[in-house]
């Protein structure tokens, strides 16, 4: 989990490019390569395909969806601030890091509860 700086860096360029121009994702010539985070194939092509043939009814879906990611990307800064160069887990060593290992999802502890 703490060596996952460049990951967080990447998502929020990733949601600032789209809130900054929506039709990365709406537009009917969207692309994968640029639409999705990891560049790959969509992970559902019909959802992406059924909102670009809905945009024609959805009059304000470019600017509600620039409004939420402007918001998203201002909680992922907050939320990132110790990735941040010159932060607390930027600084750390790989030695500090290795001696606060920390698993990077929180898989064992959500397991437990979905048993509950």
């Amino acid at each position: 989990m703490l060596d996952l700086g460049p990951l967080h860096k990447k998502v929020e360029e990733h949601i600032q490019r789209i809130s900054d121009n929506p039709d990365i994702l709406l537009s009917s010539t969207a692309l994968n390569a640029t639409g999705a985070l990891d560049g790959l194939k969509w992970e559902r092509p019909g959802a992406v395909t059924a909102i670009q043939a809905m945009k024609g009814n959805l009059p304000h879906l470019s600017a509600v969806i620039s409004a939420f990611l402007a918001s998203a990307i201002e909680t992922w800064k907050h939320f990132t601030t110790e990735f941040t160069p010159g932060g607390i887990i930027d600084g750390a060593t790989d030695c500090e890091k290795e001696l606060t290992w920390v698993p990077a999802t929180n898989d064992a502890n959500e397991s437990i509860l979905g048993v509950l």
